[in-house]
């Protein structure tokens, strides 16, 4: 009886909390008992960039390039590069010095190798276990 009434209240609260903000500006989608939600969205989510962005991490010898980012990654990418000891570019600034090669991966991203990276094992990864084409073009 206590693990049905767990349930149901489990199931109470996402249903009071499962209504969606709409897709910008407007009133929201579903709610408590179906009287439509309180307020709705405001904004439709994280704001996008335009242009290419870059964390350069000279100590692991690499710099990320994403030519046209996704909202989530123009969101992201500032605190997960200083995560990483690196540094933020908008637009990208990945330097040409030093530069061996770059692997390529679908979804757009680009990682460029440098010296003494960009070795036979950094192209195996890129084109095996990444999916990505191999480029010594900068």
């Amino acid at each position: 009886m206590v693990k049905l009434l767990s349930t149901l209240a489990l199931g109470t609260v996402f249903l009071a909390c499962s209504g969606s903000g709409g897709g910008g500006s407007g009133g929201g989608s579903g709610g408590s008992g179906g009287s439509g939600g309180s307020g709705g969205g405001s904004g439709g989510g994280a704001a996008s960039c335009s242009g290419p962005i870059s964390c350069n991490q000279p100590s692991d010898h690499l710099c990320d390039e994403y030519p046209a980012p996704t909202a989530t990654q123009c969101a992201d990418l500032p605190s997960s590069c200083a995560n990483r000891s690196g540094t933020y570019a908008k637009p990208a600034a990945c330097p040409s010095t030093g530069f061996k090669g770059k692997c390529t991966i679908p979804g757009g991203l680009v990682t460029r190798f440098y010296d003494p990276r960009g070795d036979s094992t950094d192209q195996s990864f890129c084109t095996g276990t990444a999916g990505g084409a191999w480029s010594t073009t900068f």
